[in-house]
């Protein structure tokens, strides 16, 4: 049974360094169960990102490296069912934390009381290196847009960006399915797109009618649930809100267009080494849970470290053998590897 808490106390004042001219930022995060083993050198990413808040609801322990602009606030299952009951006006009960994922629209309904000195929240997740986050979420783009997301294809459950009104706030309301969704104890990729991914990435509708879910499908299927993406991009076409989907970051998609890659993480900004440009951040779906994915237990985090498909190095490495770099070259590898999904 989780243990028993009680009413988290809200943010009195904002804990970053943001200048008084920019917009103010609150990254918020709802974790249950252990951190992970990067979970560190994922705060160390946080830290050099000063002028943006993250506030992490959790039920584990304070981690080792703490910063300023990170805020724990204690939070267990049980709570959070009754916060959102509260907000939604519905009985929420699952078990499973990753059916928090769909809750991530409502973060700005249920955490309220906790975002209202900000101009922008932003739901995310924590397997994530971040690089220099203003580089990318620039004040021009903050001012233009009300949604942002870190993808072209359809809103990043991995980080996207709300304005903090309540029209905004709750935009989960706009879809048809949101109360079955938030009722239904399973995960059903409202967040994003309904499990839409291959379809997208393929170049398809996010308003297409019937879809193949995965690259083995033969029959099409109707999506399950209308997503928020479904719900932003229909009010943006509706002209009810401005909305800005690009590609910022580094995630599988990215990696499958070559093998042999490397990240260079230095104070801060995070750069791909074979492009020598930046990026927002590295996202390690895919790669986290493989056992020759290296994340080691550094008792302090380099300033600088590299990020490549065998893990996190303090030193840069040789890239590869000549076999991998014979590999690399050759056209039908690299379309195998983006048929299996393999970001090496």
């Amino acid at each position: 049974m989780p243990k028993t808490m009680s009413n988290p106390e809200p943010l009195s004042i904002k804990e970053s360094k943001a200048m008084p001219s920019q917009q103010s930022i609150c990254i918020v995060i709802c974790y249950f169960g252990r951190w992970p083993s990067w979970f560190n050198i994922y705060l160390e990413s946080c830290r050099h990102n000063p002028s943006i808040d993250f506030l992490i609801f959790t039920d584990c322990a304070r981690p080792k490296n703490s910063c300023h602009n990170v805020r724990f606030v204690d939070l267990n299952m049980e709570h959070f069912h009754a916060m959102a009951h509260e907000k939604l006006g519905l009985p929420i009960s699952f078990n499973d934390p990753y059916k928090l994922c769909d809750f991530k629209p409502a973060f700005g309904t249920i955490f309220a009381e906790y975002l209202n000195e900000y101009d922008f929240w932003g739901n995310a997740d924590i397997d994530l290196i971040y690089g220099n986050i203003r580089r990318f979420l620039t004040e021009e783009l903050l001012s233009e847009y009300d949604v942002i997301t870190s993808r072209k294809e359809y809103l990043a459950g991995h980080l996207t960006l709300y304005r903090n009104r309540p029209e905004f706030n709750r935009l989960y309301e706009n879809s048809v399915d949101y109360p079955r969704v938030f009722l239904d104890a399973n995960h059903l990729s409202f967040c994003e797109c309904s499990r839409m991914w291959h379809h997208l990435h393929s170049g398809g509708s996010i308003f297409d009618p019937y879809v193949r879910f995965d690259k083995l499908s033969i029959k099409k299927k109707k999506p399950s649930v209308e997503s928020m993406t479904h719900v932003v991009k229909r009010l943006e076409n509706e002209g009810y809100l401005r909305a800005h989907f690009k590609t910022i970051i580094k995630d599988r998609p990215e990696l499958l267009e070559y093998r042999n890659w490397r990240l260079r993480w230095q104070r801060g900004c995070l750069t791909d080494e074979k492009s020598g440009t930046e990026t927002l951040y590295f996202h390690m779906i895919g790669l986290k849970d493989r056992p020759d994915f290296v994340i080691p237990e550094w008792e302090e985090i380099p300033e600088q470290f590299f990020i490549s498909r065998k893990g996190f190095t303090a030193e840069a490495q040789a890239r590869e053998n000549f076999f991998d770099r014979l590999l690399e070259k050759i056209p039908l590898w690299n379309i195998f590897c983006r048929w299996r999904n393999l970001p090496y």
